[in-house]
């Protein structure tokens, strides 16, 4: 082959070729005149692809380097001079220059970046080539990337003119102009933010990306004088700001801060700017804030619904924020219950409305946290738990919460509810039930609602029996069966004692042995387990009149063949009678208790007109016992109608007293009710037996009332009678189930299963689990003494 190529005949002519040097030379001085050219702001004069054929040819001959950095010194000197020419004379004098002088200086950055990046933009096009192949290669900024560092180490971090710190200054001072109330061009500073976010803080390549100049730079020196700027703005609304003044002087800061992030400061810095701002105005001043005299106390207590809601919103935003709020109010709503003014309307034992109306004060208050819980802050569980606790504890800081409970309950059951709709009726029981959560001591609200109920339903003062019924249902619902099984009992006793009523005239009509006329009686038969009722021998030993003994001994005949082997126990001291007693001048018709009317039919009913009756006569004639006695003649001798005359002058009832009719009795009415008086009132009265043996008598007449000191210490030493034996029969019951326990977990339990109707006490718990011990339902573990077995 290489024979015949020297033996060809044909010939080749190969003309010089021009140096590369020379060419490249040429080619880059047409590239760096079209540059130049370019930032002249004469493109439009220019070939572009004549621009771009040079630049790929020079890449072609390996000058990429050199058309690289080339390109990097014409761009910088460019920038040079026009920092100086144009920047640099419209630099601020100071550090708070005039609003002209700031948007000169800000309008000239703003022009020589614009300027730049239209410029920058033709030069990548221009060497595109060059970002494919040499740039690729040598692992460099691609040309625009060059461009933007270049602007930045010229004009922003240029050592001789300082520009960055200008700019940033000048920045941070329109900024705070703005937050003075000035208005400022926000649309320069969101121009000059950008060129900021746009250029690195640091060299790129093309594999990584650097933080740019404004979070390098502007952002640290922006938050650093925010935080210094609210930190001073904190301490001077705290000297001239009530809380509420406060709070909308923070709201409307934290508004403008979000409109200052949506105009021109970048989204990446709103939680960095949140965060200093809700720290400086809000975290370090949460107590100051609700313990100010204008702070939480006076906004609960005056309804303040929107200061309070600012409030929740605004300290959402900070950790503690909820807590101390939920703290603060949960002291507002315990001091409820002590912190009111002491009047007349107060819970007090010689006031009957006091428990009526404490008890609504507190279901207002319910009422009120509930409508700030949806209205302030929007159902939060962690507030209506909080809410919730603190109303228990605020409502049983009064121990007698029980009983206000339940005589609260039988006031509108005998006549509150009249009248009322159905959906009132409904709201009223809700809102007692709702109440009666609240209450720990349920086992002794049970004992007064027996109580009240038991009078309710004996002297008809309920005003339905089925409001009643759905009562007790609903109480059903919180407490269970075993709750309620006695209140039902009573309500069975009475439609039982309804038909032996009815049955008993049918059996008395067809009796021929009664020669005189008998008077009617109504009878009610109590289950001796249901009703709250207990006699002693002293009131059982009462003598009724003749006419009515032959009537209770034909009820007892009666009774006997329905229910053999029954045994009814007369309640001499209870129930009522009507009686027509006939005046000088006019007829009447008496209601009065059963003791009343012993006292009347027996000694008085054929006595001579002013013929008179000792005190002892009476006693030993009746047999009634001297504390009721002395309360009877209270009633019938010193009371609103006086049916019988006193020898004396004096309030209380003496042994040397006497008594006759008063014969010139008058009134305006044809039937009397005389009501009994009440055993607290009667002086030197002993028979103090709670409800069981008095209170339901001296209620026939009268309305219930607040339990005196003597009756409440009975009442409780009757509850915890009780309790030992429910703590008893929990242990037995535990024990049974799980055969073996510790002490410790035992208690544990037994406070749990018991927890829904009282608290019991640990102490209590061990000495009845020291008494199962002595009756041998339970033993110790004979290596471990903490530990017990049940004997089966």
């Amino acid at each position: 082959m290489s024979h015949s190529y020297l033996n060809s005949s044909r010939s080749v002519k190969i003309g010089a070729r021009p140096t590369r040097e020379r060419n490249t030379d040429e080619q880059w001085k047409i590239l760096s005149n079209g540059i130049t050219q370019i930032y002249c702001k004469n493109a439009l004069q220019l070939s572009f692809e004549e621009l771009y054929r040079n630049a790929y040819s020079m890449c072609l001959q390996k000058a990429g380097e050199r058309l690289y950095k080339g390109t990097q010194t014409l761009i910088s000197e460019f920038l040079e001079k026009a920092v100086a020419q144009n920047v640099v004379p419209a630099f601020p004098h100071n550090a708070t220059p005039s609003q002209s002088k700031a948007h000169v200086f800000l309008n000239q950055v703003k022009s020589l970046w614009d300027d730049h990046i239209v410029c920058l933009g033709m030069i990548r096009d221009i060497l595109m080539y060059l970002d494919r192949t040499y740039v690729k290669s040598a692992n460099l900024p691609t040309v625009y990337e060059m461009g933007l560092e270049t602007f930045r180490n010229v004009v922003l971090q240029s050592v001789q003119y300082q520009v960055k710190s200008h700019i940033i200054t000048t920045l941070l001072y329109q900024i705070q102009l703005e937050r003075d109330g000035q208005m400022i061009d926000r649309m320069l500073l969101k121009n000059i933010i950008d060129m900021l976010l746009t250029l690195p803080a640091s060299s790129t390549s093309s594999s990584r990306t650097i933080a740019t100049v404004y979070h390098a730079d502007f952002e640290r020196a922006f938050l650093q004088t925010s935080q210094t700027f609210y930190s001073r703005e904190s301490e001077v609304l705290l000297k001239e700001c009530d809380a509420i003044q406060f709070l909308k002087r923070v709201e409307k800061r934290l508004n403008e801060e979000d409109i200052r992030t949506k105009h021109y400061i970048h989204a990446s810095t709103r939680p960095k700017i949140q965060s200093i701002f809700e720290k400086e105005l809000l975290e370090n001043n949460i107590k100051t804030i609700l313990e100010m005299d204008s702070g939480l106390v006076p906004i609960v207590a005056n309804d303040r619904f929107e200061d309070l809601q600012r409030i929740y919103s605004l300290f959402s935003r900070v950790p503690n924020g909820h807590v101390e709020l939920r703290f603060g109010l949960s002291n507002i709503i315990k001091q409820s219950n002590t912190s009111r003014p002491s009047n007349t309307n107060m819970p007090s034992e010689t006031n009957p409305l006091s428990p009526i109306l404490w008890v609504e004060a507190m279901i207002s208050l319910k009422d009120k946290y509930d409508t700030m819980l949806d209205a302030c802050f929007a159902r939060d569980k962690t507030f209506q738990n909080d809410i919730n606790s603190s109303l228990e504890t605020c409502i049983n800081l009064n121990i007698k919460c029980p009983e206000f409970l339940s005589l609260f309950i039988d006031e509108n059951l005998r006549k509150g509810i009249k009248g009322k709709l159905d959906d009132e009726i409904e709201k009223f029981l809700e809102k007692s039930v709702c109440f009666f959560r609240f209450i720990r001591e349920k086992d002794v609200f049970e004992r007064y609602y027996n109580q009240h109920l038991a009078k309710r339903l004996l002297y008809g003062r309920s005003v339905s029996h089925d409001t009643e019924k759905n009562m007790i249902s609903k109480l059903k619902v919180e407490c269970g069966h075993q709750f309620i099984s006695k209140l039902e009992g009573m309500f069975k006793d009475m439609h039982v004692s309804n038909d032996l009523t009815h049955g008993f005239k049918d059996y008395m009509a067809s009796v021929s042995v009664c020669e005189t006329k008998t008077p009617d009686l109504s009878i009610y038969v109590l289950t001796n387990t249901f009703w709250p009722v207990t006699v002693p021998p002293a009131m059982m030993a009462c003598y009724l009149p003749p006419s009515l003994a032959i009537t209770v001994d034909h009820f007892q005949k009666y009774y006997m063949t329905l229910h053999s082997g029954r045994q009814l126990t007369w309640l001499k001291h209870m129930g009522t009678a009507d009686l027509k007693a006939q005046f000088t001048t006019c007829k009447k018709e008496l209601n009065v208790s059963t003791y009343a009317m012993v006292i009347l039919l027996t000694l008085f009913n054929s006595l001579e007109v002013n013929e008179p009756i000792g005190y002892q006569r009476i006693m030993n004639e009746t047999e009634i016992p001297s504390g009721d006695l002395a309360r009877t003649l209270q009633s019938l001798s010193l009371g609103k109608y006086r049916i019988l005359l006193k020898s004396t002058k004096t309030k209380s009832i003496g042994l040397d007293d006497t008594f006759v009719v008063n014969a010139a009795f008058t009134s305006p009415l044809s039937k009397i009710k005389i009501q009994t008086v009440a055993a607290s009132t009667v002086a030197g009265s002993t028979t103090h037996t709670g409800l069981d043996p008095t209170s339901l008598a001296t209620s026939s007449t009268a309305a219930n009332s607040v339990e005196t000191e003597f009756e409440r210490v009975k009442t409780m030493e009757q509850v915890a009678q009780d309790r030992k034996h429910q703590i008893e029969a929990c242990i037995v019951r535990v024990m049974k189930s799980r055969k073996s326990m510790r002490h410790n977990e035992l208690v544990a339990m037994v406070i749990s299963q018991l927890s829904l109707r009282f608290s019991p006490d640990p102490l209590v718990i061990k000495t009845r689990i020291e008494e199962l011990f002595e009756r041998e339902y339970l033993e110790r573990d004979t290596e471990n003494r903490q530990l017990y077995h049940y004997v089966a």
